[in-house]
C-alpha cells in the first residue's frame, strides 16, 4: 500500500513546543517528511492537550460554583445584597459595632435615651404652647375683670354723687377693691366696714366725701362763699391746688368755682 508523504516542517516534533515555526526546537524537524499517521497523531495530541486544559478549567469553575451555592444556601431566603448592606452598616454604624462587640445593654440604653429625649422635646413644646395659651387667656380674663370692676365702681360713684374727678375716683377705688367670682370685695381681706363686714364700695365712697370732697362739688353749699348761690359747684383754693393738671382741666370744664 502506497503511503503519502508530506513535508510538514511547520509542525513541531515536540507537541509541547506550541507549534511555533522557525524556533530552535524545530531545527531537528525542518525538512523532515511526515506521514499522514504522524499528522493525525500530532493533531490528536494537540487537541487532547487543549481539551484537557478546558476540562481542568471547567472543573475549577464547577468547584467554585458548588462552593458559591453552598455559601448562598447558608443565607436561606435572605437576599445576599441585603445581607451585604447590613454588614456594611455593621462596619459603619456605631450601634452596629457595639452590637457586634456584644454591648447590647449599652445600645438599648442609648436608644431609650434618644426616645426619651424626643418625647421630652415634644412634651416641652406642648407645655410651652399650653403656657402661652393660658397666659393669653388669663390676659383676656384680667381685662374682662378690670372692665367689670370699673363699671361697678363708676355705677357706685354716680350713686354717691361723684360729679368731678370720676377717673381719679375709679383709679383709687381699683387700688382698694378687686373682683372675686364676680363680686367686688376689698383687695385687703382685713379691710372691714363699720358693721364688721368686708368694706363695700358704698361705704368707701361715703368715707371719701371727707377725704376727697372735690369729687362731690354738688354737696358743697355755696351760700356764704363769694356770693355763690345755693347748690352751686364750688371748690376751695387748697382743693384745687391739690389736683393734678388733668383734674384741674376737668374742674374748669365743669365750671367749678374756686372759693378761698
Amino acid at each position: 500500500m502506497n503511503m503519502k508523504f508530506m513535508n510538514l516542517s511547520k509542525f513541531s516534533a515536540d507537541p509541547g513546543a506550541g507549534g511555533s515555526a522557525g524556533g530552535d526546537s524545530d531545527k531537528g524537524t525542518q525538512g523532515k517528511a511526515f506521514t499522514q499517521e504522524d499528522v493525525d497523531r500530532l493533531i490528536a495530541e494537540r487537541v487532547a492537550n487543549e481539551v484537557n486544559g478546558l476540562k481542568t478549567k471547567n472543573g475549577e469553575l464547577l468547584g467554585n460554583n458548588k462552593a458559591l451555592k453552598e455559601q448562598l444556601a447558608k443565607f436561606g431566603d435572605l437576599d445576599p445584597e441585603a445581607v451585604t448592606t447590613i454588614m456594611k452598616q455593621f462596619e459603619n454604624d456605631e450601634d452596629m459595632k457595639m452590637i457586634a462587640e456584644g454591648k447590647y445593654h449599652d445600645v438599648i440604653e442609648k436608644r431609650v435615651a434618644k426616645v426619651n429625649e424626643a418625647k421630652q422635646r415634644e412634651l416641652d413644646a406642648v407645655t410651652t404652647k399650653h403656657q402661652e395659651e393660658t397666659k393669653a387667656l388669663q390676659g383676656v380674663l384680667d381685662r374682662y375683670a378690670g372692665l367689670v370692676l370699673e363699671n361697678a365702681i363708676r355705677a357706685e360713684a354716680q350713686k354717691a354723687g361723684v360729679t368731678f374727678g370720676v377717673d381719679d375716683a375709679v383709679l383709687r377705688a381699683k387700688l382698694t377693691f378687686k373682683l372675686d367670682d364676680g363680686l367686688v370685695v376689698p383687695a385687703d381681706e382685713n379691710t372691714f366696714g363699720g358693721d364688721g363686714k368686708p368694706l363695700t364700695l358704698k361705704e368707701w365712697f361715703n368715707d371719701m366725701k371727707e377725704k376727697a370732697p372735690h369729687w362731690f362739688p354738688a354737696n358743697q353749699g355755696g351760700g356764704g362763699h363769694s356770693g355763690a348761690g345755693a347748690g352751686s359747684k364750688t371748690m376751695t383754693r387748697d382743693q384745687f391746688d391739690a389736683l393734678d393738671p388733668q383734674a384741674r382741666m376737668e374742674a374748669i370744664k365743669n365750671q367749678i368755682k374756686i372759693v378761698e
